[in-house]
């Protein structure tokens, strides 16, 4: 009997140690003040660690810097003081009326913004009186699910707001919403400037930069294609600023989605703009469909073109951008090199860089320029 009493112990005593290390569910209340520190201004009465989910729904709340928690729902109140989301951590930002950011923001883990605006405040009467910056790191995600708005809101008279600005070095991407997720301003006084070194993709709906855009030579611009309806099934970004480009456009698609030879798709809206994009890449979307980007005054439109399949020679797009030419071919051939000339009776030809695999953006530096592809 007692080889068979000793297992069940063992299992008993472990099952006891598992329940004593579970994760809470906290909920603040505020009830004394706005220490996150105080036990008593949460229910239950214990100070949030690591592992435990914290709820926030109204009230105002000073995260210190060791702040600790799992997942954290925030869905009305104000946050001061400077909340970090580890790369483990999760921030749940929802509701129907809005949240405050009196302070700072740096994530490393995932932000869900599925509802409410997002206010950064400035008030003068506020602990924090520079709200901000938010700053998404390199691996950090901010997933856009809703069409809301991320505004600053400051009082009659106060200054500006240098901390006022969105820095991305990760993943900002609205996968959610057929309407307008905005980064903006009040009343056309205070502006959130977006700085991008990561990556802003637009799945659906449209992404609206009205508090300035600005991109170093690693940012990325990325539109996914999922149908050929605007909105719903492909997204848009627009700037309201005059821009300079820098860094990558990109394109995908998902659910298996294949547009068909001569649809378009407008995934960029701006007041003007100069000089080109490094790449664009993702232009061949396979299966005999290549995307070719056809720049505007105002707007980048990407029209499908087809081409031929298991062809043993490559076929050339040639195309304006704002500050050059794009020149792309199909990913079959990407071992080919492209060469150029002005004169096809008598120039040299000239090998030109190819650092994005099937595409090359290259300035217009003739009347007439040429190109080919040479194989191996």
């Amino acid at each position: 009997m007692k080889t068979r009493i000793f297992p069940v112990l063992a299992v008993l005593v472990l099952a006891l140690g598992s329940n004593t290390v579970r994760s809470a569910d906290l909920t603040w209340t505020g009830s004394i003040s706005t220490d996150w520190n105080n036990p008593t201004n949460w229910t239950p009465q214990q100070v949030p660690s690591s592992g435990d989910h914290v709820i926030i729904s109204s009230g105002s709340i000073l995260v210190p810097l060791d702040g600790a928690f799992t997942i954290m729902d925030w869905t009305g109140g104000s946050i001061n003081g400077c909340l970090t989301v580890a790369s483990n951590e999760v921030l749940n930002v929802s509701g129907s009326s809005h949240v405050t950011l009196n302070g700072a923001l740096t994530n490393a883990g995932t932000v869900n913004w599925t509802g409410g605006d997002f206010w950064l405040d400035d008030y003068p009467s506020n602990d924090y009186p520079n709200a901000g910056p938010l700053v998404n790191l390199a691996g950090g995600v901010w997933n856009i699910q809703c069409d809301q708005d991320m505004q600053f809101s400051t009082g009659v008279g106060y200054p500006y707001n240098t901390n006022a600005y969105f820095q991305n070095e990760g993943l900002v991407r609205k996968t959610g919403g057929t309407g307008t997720t905005t980064f903006g301003y009040q009343a056309g006084v205070a502006a959130i400037l977006f700085q991008n070194s990561g990556t802003v993709e637009a799945d659906t709906g449209t992404i609206s930069f009205l508090g300035g855009y600005s991109a170093s030579p690693s940012a990325n611009v990325a539109i996914s294609l999922g149908s050929g309806t605007s909105g719903s099934g492909y997204g848009k970004i627009i700037f309201s600023n005059p821009l300079s480009w820098d860094g990558t456009f990109s394109v995908s698609t998902r659910n298996g989605y294949l547009p068909i030879p001569g649809a378009t798709f407008q995934v960029l809206s701006y007041p003007s703009a100069t000089n080109s994009f490094t790449c664009l890449s993702g232009l061949d979307l396979g299966g005999g469909i290549l995307l070719q980007p056809q720049f505007g005054p105002t707007a980048l439109t990407l029209l499908a073109t087809a081409y031929t399949t298991n062809a043993s020679q490559p076929q050339l797009f040639v195309n304006h951008t704002l500050g050059g030419l794009a020149i792309t071919w199909p990913v079959g051939f990407q071992g080919w090199a492209l060469q150029s000339t002005t004169n096809l009776s008598s120039a040299p030809w000239s090998m030109v860089s190819n650092a994005c695999v099937n595409q090359a953006v290259v300035p217009i530096s003739a009347p007439q320029q040429y190109f080919r592809l040479i194989g191996n």
